[in-house]
């Protein structure tokens, strides 16, 4: 199946189908971006998300990796489960990217480091001027992960973590190992939505308590 414009339509393919499911278990059923989590049924093939391509299809055939693949658009290392990207009414996550890629490598550690967020209201930032602005803009190109509401649900992850802690009152021998368990999955195989942010958290009490 292909659009007027000549490229693949990834809508009905089958073995979209089989990419998607193997996605949403990896990312544990949150979007790689925003990590709001996606719903998914596999037995009715229902859902509220899309195959995204980490570097834009326009961009992978200038890419060293790919460039020489007639079939780089089917790459699966390329691709990353999204959510819609639409929340009251804003555009955000692939919606607002569109055909742009983006100068960070989305698995990265270097990312990873780079990533804070605001323990008084969610926001995420980056200490990487150009990754923060791809990250935090409300324009083309960009993810736009400052949306209000998304703030509010990291907002809210991070003080469902604070009461836990509070009410046990645990110390940093307990820190580690709530933070690995940060990295396991729920009998569902499912991750916490917005487990960035608690992860982050974590780090930073352990920095405090060394």
């Amino acid at each position: 199946m292909v659009n007027t414009d000549g490229r693949a339509d990834y809508i009905n393919i089958p073995e979209l189908r089989i990419a998607r499911s193997a996605l949403i278990r990896e990312q544990g059923y949150l979007c790689a971006y925003c990590m709001q989590r996606i719903k998914f049924d596999e037995e009715q093939n229902t859902h509220n998300s899309k195959i995204e391509h980490i570097i834009s299809r326009d961009d992978l055939g200038s890419h060293e990796s790919y460039q020489d693949d007639p079939k780089r658009e089917w790459r699966y290392e390329n691709w990353a489960l999204c959510c819609e990207g639409i929340t009251d009414g804003e555009e955000h996550c692939d919606t607002l990217k569109k055909g742009f890629s983006l100068s960070f490598d989305l698995y990265s550690d270097h990312l990873e480091n780079s990533i804070s967020y605001g323990s008084k209201n969610g926001e995420i930032r980056s200490s990487n001027e150009v990754w923060n602005a791809e990250m935090t803009a409300n324009s083309k190109g960009c993810l736009h992960l400052n949306q209000r509401l998304l703030m509010k649900n990291r907002f809210e992850a991070l003080n469902g973590v604070r009461f836990f802690l509070d009410r046990r009152g645990w110390k940093k021998s307990n820190f580690e190992m709530l933070l690995q368990s940060t990295f396991r999955r729920n009998k569902d195989n499912k991750f916490q939505p917005y487990v960035g942010i608690i992860r982050w958290y974590m780090k930073r009490l352990l920095r405090q308590a060394s």
